[in-house]
This record gives C-alpha cells, structure tokens and sequence, in this order.
C-alpha cells in the first residue's frame, strides 16, 4: 500500500469523527511540518484489530495515548499506534504502558515503555527511550526493536541500530548491541543461579512489519537492507 494513500485515508476518517484533541487543525492543508521540515505523522491508533483497551475501555482508531496509558491486547487481537516519530505493534495478549515526554500529541515521543507481558515491534526515532520488561531494561535511541516477555525470561532482537541491554536485577549481566538487519538476537533468562544473557534465533517478526510502521512516521529502514 502506497504510505501517503494510507495517510490520506486514515486523515480523511479521523476528521470525520471529528477527533477531539483537534486533529483537523493539526494535519489542515497544506499540512502541518515538524520544525526540521518532515510532515507529521498521524497520532494515536492506526489499526484495531480485535478487543484493545486503554486503561480498562475499549480503544479506538484515532485515539491518542497520553503518558501512563496502560494498553492490553486480547487473545488474537493487535493494535499499532504511534506517539511523536514512534511506532508501535502490539502482538496479541500482550499489556504495556507507555511513558510520554513532549509538548502535547503531535510533539511527544515515547521515552518509556514497559512491555510487562506479550510482544512488541517497535520504531523509535532519534531520541533517547528506555525499555523494560519483568527481567531486563533496554536503552535505545533510533532503534528498531522486537521483544517478547514473561515473568521469567526476554527475547530481544535488535533489528537495526544499537540497544544497551541489561539485566533488571542485576545490571552487571549486560550486553552493548549493535545491529544492521536482526544481527544478534538475545533471551535474558532470570533463575535461581541469577540473570543471563544468551544467543536466540530471529523469530515472530519481519522486515516487511517494520517497513509498515517506518512509513507511518515517514522513514524507510536502514539502506543497506539488500533485497528489501
């Protein structure tokens, strides 16, 4: 799907249910540009599918997170929302909350995301932003990342840029990742012998995803991407 069809079809609906965090001033023709010059990306939900709840209701399209949203997918359901130049899956059964920083919708972005169970595709632009799961935390800045949680143990895969990954337990179990294109998955386990990282395999995401949610902010992935 051509990325500013979407665009103009998702603006096109929002703008009829008239959005009341004032979405028609904010994307009005000839469009509103970010300081640097790029156009802005619509806020909120781009895509629903199944039952999604924002802080126990239902979540619609359009709807834009504010810090401290605590989202939930239900078995077999998926939502993708973007916040400032950030874009995020959620896979099913999966529940995150989301710390914003910035002046209003249009200008945050994401500077924290807990993922306490599930999974997770994510985009993140040029800014710093710290991740967390029951076991690990994860420093990023324009970074591509897939994560899948339990209690117990998480998967990582770095898809393109760099992650400091670490134990949340003990931050001396750590790992600095650098990464073109999935490069060096990781699982943190936590046992009763204490947290360790180790090697894992590229699984349940695909660069056909993040091209997706690269395009919702306007990017494109890394060049260097052969064949993609």
């Amino acid at each position: 799907m051509n990325p500013w069809e979407s665009f103009s079809t998702t603006r096109r609906r929002l703008l009829r249910r008239g959005a009341g965090w004032g979405l028609a001033a904010a994307l009005g023709a000839p469009g509103r540009l970010w300081a640097f010059g790029a156009p802005v990306p619509v806020q909120g939900f781009r895509e629903i599918q199944g039952r999604v709840t924002v802080n126990g209701r239902p979540a619609q399209e359009g709807v834009v997170l504010q810090s401290g949203d605590r989202v939930e997918t239900a078995e077999e359901a998926t939502a993708v929302f973007v916040s400032g130049r950030d874009a995020t899956r959620l896979r099913p059964k999966t529940v995150v909350e989301v710390s914003l920083r910035g002046g209003g919708a249009v200008e945050a972005v994401v500077e924290g995301l807990q993922v306490l169970q599930g999974g997770v595709l994510a985009v993140f632009g040029i800014h710093p932003a710290t991740v967390k799961t029951p076991v690990a935390t994860m420093g990023i800045r324009g970074t591509g990342i897939y994560i899948e949680t339990s209690e117990a143990e998480s998967y990582l895969c770095t898809c393109y840029g760099r992650v400091e990954l670490a134990a949340l337990e003990d931050p001396r179990v750590a790992e600095t990742l650098i990464t073109s294109h999935h490069d060096t998955p990781r699982t943190l386990r936590r046992t009763a012998q204490g947290s360790h990282i180790v090697p894992a395999p590229m699984i349940h995401h695909n660069d056909a995803e993040l091209r997706q949610l690269e395009q919702l902010v306007f990017r494109t992935p890394p060049t260097q991407w052969e064949g993609y």
